[in-house]
């Protein structure tokens, strides 16, 4: 069994740039500002479109509160991620 039919992959040398940049820290990185943190260190990653979208309503704020308050938090903020592909790449066949 090879690497890749065992669902490791193959090592790429972006593969490589990523589990680096993964070891630099314990600390959390969203998948965007690994992203943003590997294109400065000049590292080629990916033709995904990257792009984001503001969602903001009542009822986004209602239903985080909800949550928020069933878990027993106070003073929240949120952020929330949806991820997806754009149109664009989907009418490219780059899913």
């Amino acid at each position: 069994m090879t690497e890749e039919t065992a669902g490791i992959g193959r090592h790429t040398r972006q593969r490589l740039q990523v589990t680096a940049l993964l070891e630099e820290t314990d600390e959390f990185r969203s998948a965007q500002r690994l992203h943003e943190m590997l294109r400065s260190r000049g590292v080629p990653v990916g033709r995904h479109c990257a792009r984001t979208a503001e969602v903001s309503g009542p009822g986004v704020e209602r239903w985080a509160r909800r949550i928020a308050h069933q878990h027993g938090y106070v003073d929240v903020a949120q952020t929330i991620e949806l991820f997806g592909t754009c149109a664009e790449c989907s009418a490219q066949g780059e899913i």
